[in-house]
């Protein structure tokens, strides 16, 4: 999302942008600097801690890679499933209270750019 910020800072997009109203740079870089923030001390601790877990429980990251007949029907089933939990969690974080206390977090900018889409409350990012 870094360099469509520059694009938009520099009017090289102005043509395409639906919506007249843009955000201030400020704005944008509130935005970039919690989403860094996140990054480093939300999703890499996560991360960190999952990877002995995923290694516990059999998931393997060394050669030989898996057959395309295991990986195909393994990419379609967890398409389906991300769908099905990504549709379902955004519902319920639509509920009175959750979207009070979390999820209106990522709702704060009315004219988003691309790094809102990932910015949201830490309970979200969870």
């Amino acid at each position: 999302g870094l360099p469509f910020i520059f694009f938009e800072r520099r009017g090289y997009l102005n043509k395409y942008k639906i919506q007249a109203k843009t955000n201030a740079p400020a704005a944008q870089e509130k935005c970039i600097t919690r989403l860094l923030l996140y990054h480093f001390c939300v999703n890499l601790p996560v991360m960190l801690l999952s990877y002995p877990v995923f290694r516990f429980m059999g998931m393997r990251s060394s050669l030989p890679l898996p057959s395309w007949k295991e990986v195909v029907p393994q990419i379609i089933f967890y398409f389906i499933l991300e769908d099905f939990v990504f549709y379902w969690g955004h519902r319920l974080l639509h509920t009175k209270w959750l979207y009070q206390h979390v999820h209106s977090i990522h709702h704060e900018y009315a004219t988003p750019f691309g790094l809102t889409s990932e910015y949201a409350h830490p309970a979200e990012i969870l």
